[in-house]
């Protein structure tokens, strides 16, 4: 069994793997509220303030 390059992959899969894009769908619906909503607790009581996480965006 042949192991595929980044390259390959991206030939085969149109630029982004399947495990990528299962990795990016789950941190955009579940991981930044979650991740947002701890920023805004510890936001509450911090003088030095974080950013919020963004959504990752589909690659081109």
């Amino acid at each position: 069994m042949k192991t595929l390059n980044r390259e390959e992959i991206s030939q085969v899969s149109g630029g982004e793997s399947l495990i990528d894009a299962i990795h990016r769908a789950e941190w955009n619906s579940y991981g930044v509220p979650l991740v947002n909503a701890a920023i805004f607790a510890y936001n509450l009581f911090a003088t030095t303030k974080l950013p919020y996480a963004q959504k990752v965006p589909k690659p081109a």
